[in-house]
């Protein structure tokens, strides 16, 4: 749980502040020398908010000739191997915007791209005129699933039609739900494939989400909650579809994701 601390303020010199940036740029490698500093007056006191600009992909930064990752609220070193792998990101080509040849806007689920404009009108309120009059394409365009009107992998994976799903081969996009019993034995399973917008909330409907009852201090009547988030189960599924490297043709194994109830029964939902 993150604490919240009480601001004290600051009382440091515009001085100072150009030798803290100079000190950054001094000291990283490759340099960062576009630090901006933002005072904010509160009622506490004085604010400053320093932002330094993301490492371009493939680049780590290194902080006096040592590269470190966060943990949580700390500092971790970084190890030669995943400095290595963080480098080599910069050759790695993205999978998710390649071109399909051969496919076309008809290979979309209309259904799933009305479920598309209609969350992209909700992240975009004040376009909401405009994007009632653009037509599939412009909008597809418009929130970069498309490519100057070309299907990617990516428009494919999340709208495309189910029978569309060799256009991405061999990557799966497949997202299995299984029931397993106390012993492990497979009791219950489906697959669900493109388009993935569609298919999370029919993912998430197959997981139990048992009620938790408990009882309050002082008092004999039970408190009723969802024993999961809805929205964190929904955030596991989108996760899952957002981060799995496709270009490996591969799929994540179950890690013990699991809702157990009252009959024993697991539920592993994975890709």
């Amino acid at each position: 749980m993150t604490t919240i601390k009480p601001i004290s303020g600051t009382k440091i010199s515009d001085k100072q502040v150009n030798e803290y940036k100079q000190e950054i740029a001094a000291h990283t490698s490759p340099n960062i020398g576009f630090v901006k500093v933002s005072p904010i007056d509160t009622k506490d006191g004085k604010v400053l908010v320093f932002e330094i600009p993301a490492a371009p992909q493939g680049m780590p930064i290194a902080w006096k000739g040592h590269y470190y990752a966060r943990n949580g609220e700390s500092l971790t070193a970084l190890n030669i191997e995943k400095v290595e792998r963080i480098r080599n990101q910069a050759l790695a080509s993205d999978w998710s915007a390649q071109i399909i040849a051969g496919a076309s806007i008809h290979d979309l689920n209309e259904d799933a791209i009305a479920k598309a404009r209609q969350m992209f009108t909700v992240k975009n309120p004040r376009l909401k005129d405009q994007i009632q009059t653009w037509d599939d394409t412009t909008f597809l365009n418009k929130a970069k699933v498309l490519i100057k009107g070309q299907v990617t992998h990516t428009a494919i994976l999340l709208l495309g039609k189910a029978e569309s799903e060799h256009f991405i081969s061999p990557a799966s996009s497949k997202i299995s739900w299984i029931l397993k019993d106390r012993d492990n034995l497979e009791k219950d399973y489906e697959h669900f494939t493109c388009p993935l917008l569609l298919q999370v909330e029919s993912v998430k409907a197959k997981i139990r989400n048992l009620k938790y009852r408990y009882i309050k201090d002082q008092t004999l009547f039970p408190d009723e909650v969802d024993q999961y988030d809805p929205f964190i189960i929904r955030e596991v599924l989108n996760n899952c579809i957002a981060h799995q490297d496709y270009s490996r043709a591969k799929r994540l194994k179950p890690t013990g994701n699991y809702a157990l109830g009252q009959s024993g029964k697991k539920q592993n939902y994975h890709r």
